[in-house]
């Protein structure tokens, strides 16, 4: 499975220098991603996205792109039409050849009003009769399906007759959906078996390798052959036009998998190349996971080696983390979470996670940005005002006992960081220099 990364949308957005903030359109055709992800929140201004040719299961991910104009999600595996509600500007959505079933789902796209252009060639709901008029009834804004322009007299045609088009429709649907679901509970059936009888055989070869009794399989007959007598000749049977409801996405992913696989196996070169990358994309994510022990205790870690600092009570009744971060630095590379005993900043992949000195009301965390240092400010207020850390940057507070504390200025700054548990003791929070 290829998952959707930074590293990969920007080495396919090198036409706007990598940049992903403010990229418009990009190319992820060919890629065998399963699942869509990340796009949304990494390239909020995307107007194009080109998806075809992949083992896309679901649209989603998708939410936050209101500015989207056209989707091509041709030959993918594809079962309804979803999670569009919100890309207000979607002018035109490619779904040849996947496998659509739910035709009322189409619904779903009746109040954008910017929809123009809709192809569902290809899909088992075309097959339904009055597919065409159905689609036009309920997409007032439709001006082209399937290549074809909707003309005045089709749109008053479907429009007049839009819910004896519905009922029939959904009479129609319920039954390719039987059809459906049953083709593909058969073929999950079938994989299982042929799963099952893989390993059977990868354990015979274990055990002639190391020795042991081996019971080969026997041989097994066709289900379905019948034996015909010599005489018998009634010639070839006739061809029986396909049902579409019986292609199904596990057809086309069990392909797909047959290929990969023959393709690892003329080439172990490529294969031991995958294994190792797997591998290492396995510990990198352990290693990511790794930000809590078993027993609930947090993890502090400064992976990036950036100094930091905290102070409070600026404004009153609240602490302010500041981490010094390259100016130039783009935000889409920035990741934020604010928890009430812990604070995590993950940038470029590289994890800083801190304690709170005491409970904060995260859900009211604000986070800026100096253009000018880069420096990032987060600041959260505290559950309760009366916690005191030290005191603020910019005044000399009392303590509980009456005495005043000294500044921030008058502070070396390991004494302003939270202590704890670095990934690398070369890190130590008193060697870090102010800033």
């Amino acid at each position: 499975m290829v998952r959707i990364t930074e590293d990969l949308l920007r080495k396919r957005s090198e036409h706007n220098e990598g940049v992903l903030s403010d990229l418009e359109e990009i190319a992820l055709h060919q890629f065998d991603i399963e699942k869509i992800e990340l796009i949304d929140r990494a390239c909020p201004k995307l107007q194009i996205l080109l998806m075809q040719n992949n083992l896309v299961g679901k649209i989603e991910g998708l939410n936050r792109l209101h500015q989207l104009r056209y989707l091509n999600l041709t030959l993918n595996l594809i079962t309804r039409i979803e999670n569009l509600g919100s890309c207000e500007d979607l002018n035109k959505l490619d779904l040849t050849c996947n496998f659509i079933v739910e035709l009322t789902t189409v619904e779903s796209l009746s109040h954008l009003h910017h929809f123009q252009i809709l192809y569902l060639t290809g899909n088992p709901c075309t097959t339904y009769t009055d597919y065409r008029d159905y689609v036009i009834s309920v997409l007032p804004h439709l001006q082209e399906l399937d290549g074809e322009e909707v003309t005045k007299t089709e749109r008053l045609k479907a429009e007049s007759n839009k819910d004896r088009l519905r009922s029939s429709i959904v009479v129609q649907q319920e039954e390719g959906l039987k059809k459906f679901n049953h083709a593909r509970e058969k073929q999950k059936r079938i994989l299982e078996n042929e799963e099952r009888k893989a390993k059977e055989k990868e354990q015979r070869e274990m055990d002639r390798l190391l020795g042991k009794p081996v019971v080969e399989e026997p041989a097994e007959v066709e289900e379905g052959t019948i034996e015909k007598e010599e005489d018998e000749d009634d010639g070839p049977p006739p061809l029986e036009e396909p049902d579409p409801f019986n292609y199904v996405p596990e057809v086309r992913l069990q392909a797909h998998h047959e290929i990969q696989r023959k393709k690892e196996e003329e080439d172990p070169e490529t294969k031991k190349k995958k294994m190792e990358k797997e591998k290492q994309e396995r510990e990198r994510e352990e290693a990511r996971k790794k930000l809590v022990r078993d027993d609930g205790t947090i993890i502090q870690k400064n992976e990036g080696q950036w100094d930091f600092r905290f102070y409070e009570d600026t404004p009153p009744g609240t602490i302010t983390l500041e981490i010094k971060l390259s100016r130039y630095l783009d935000v889409s590379l920035m990741k934020t979470e604010v928890h009430p005993s812990h604070v995590m900043v993950e940038v470029k992949g590289k994890v800083l996670q801190l304690k709170y000195p005491f409970e904060v009301q995260s859900d009211k965390a604000e986070a800026s940005r100096s253009d000018a240092t880069g420096v990032l400010r987060i600041t959260v207020p505290k559950v309760n005002p009366k916690d005191s850390f030290y005191g603020g940057i910019d005044h000399t507070p009392i303590n509980l006992t009456g005495k005043p504390k000294k500044e921030l200025k008058d502070m070396p700054l390991h004494s302003t960081s939270v202590r704890g548990e670095f990934s690398n003791a070369a890190l130590d929070s008193r060697q870090r220099r102010r800033f």
